[in-house]
């Protein structure tokens, strides 16, 4: 049994459940935009290595009527199972029971939705056992390396010390393979032909009330201190702004040197991400779509910038920065 974990009960009753008894599985839960999945199968990616189990992604939060964000994930090469159905049709994992007194509200989202389907949820003869491990904190927690197979990861997981490991094949199973369109594809031949510098405005939704409560933003002179850090270290930097608010960075970040890039919509976010981890160097902002182009990317000599403090109410954040990244304060 894992430590300090839920237990979640499950049972055989398809034809699917002819898997061998010695079967392991690790299933992470998915939750939230695009970068946020990316940790998600990251994590996962790693348990299900190390404890020699295979990967299920359960993405049936995805389905609910209230959700806002959606499975962003189609695209990438993953080594994994991807379920959004409460894990119907895959083997001893279609019945699920949850203790009511340890129950998160995704969980009785989920509950919900499997009573809604008819898929049994409750104790039974003959089944087997999942421990839920809930991420503790925003830092690193390493009861995570204790986990064993049947462990169901509900967490973000923002830490490359979650899945360093596997870096290699996490980076390759993370990299975009739909061919991209011919803006996108014109994007890519200037950005690999130069010195290129991902700079990466993230506002949209950050300014609604609730995610600036919670996330605030990077100011104009965050950005320009940043462009100017890289200045001194490189050889003619060509910078590329990548932004959901184009007006805001013609206005504030207009310069000689850098370009804004407008080739995709806020919705197409793995085309953008692709054309970000392209770059060589990065100045990214309080966003994972940001950590996830600088990460991606490791080129030799890299430069990577990043915000400080990442969330408004957690001045410090130990666990996030991969080392060697510099930090600069947002305001």
């Amino acid at each position: 049994m894992n430590p300090a974990a839920t237990v979640i009960s499950t049972r055989d009753n398809d034809a699917l459940a002819a898997a061998p008894a010695h079967d392991r599985t690790v299933v992470a839960r998915l939750f939230g935009g695009l970068g946020n999945q990316m940790f998600q199968y990251a994590a996962g990616r790693s348990l299900a290595v190390k404890t020699g189990s295979r990967l299920v992604l359960d993405a049936t939060g995805f389905t609910l009527p209230t959700v806002r964000r959606g499975y962003a994930l189609d695209g990438y090469p993953l080594a994994a199972e991807i379920r959004f159905d409460g894990y119907r049709h895959s083997p001893r994992l279609s019945a699920v029971q949850f203790p009511a007194a340890q129950r998160s509200g995704w969980i009785d989202r989920a509950a919900r939705l499997l009573r809604a389907r008819n898929i049994p949820i409750g104790r039974s003869a003959g089944e087997n056992v999942f421990s839920v491990f809930n991420e503790r904190s925003f830092d690193f927690d390493g009861r995570f390396r204790e986990c064993g197979p049947q462990t169901y990861l509900v967490g973000y997981w923002q830490s490359e010390r979650y899945f360093g490991d596997v870096a290699g094949p996490v980076r390759q199973e993370l990299t975009y393979q739909r061919p991209p369109d011919p803006a996108n594809t014109q994007w890519l031949a200037r950005i690999r032909a130069a010195n290129a510098v991902c700079v990466h405005v993230r506002r949209g939704d950050y300014l609604l009330p609730a995610h600036f409560k919670h996330h605030g933003l990077c100011s104009a002179d965050y950005y320009r201190r940043s462009m100017a850090l890289v200045r001194e270290r490189l050889i003619d930097p060509r910078f590329l702004i990548f932004s959901d608010d184009w007006p805001w960075c013609r206005e504030h970040l207009a310069e000689a040197d850098a370009v804004i890039v407008e080739a995709n919509k806020p919705e197409a976010a793995q085309d953008e991400l692709r054309l970000m981890a392209a770059c060589r160097h990065h100045v990214i902002a309080n966003s994972s779509l940001s950590w996830w182009a600088a990460w991606l990317a490791a080129s030799s000599g890299q430069i990577v910038v990043a915000p400080t403090p990442w969330f408004t109410r957690r001045p410090v954040t130990p666990d996030l920065f991969p080392p060697g990244w510099v930090t600069l304060p947002r305001d």
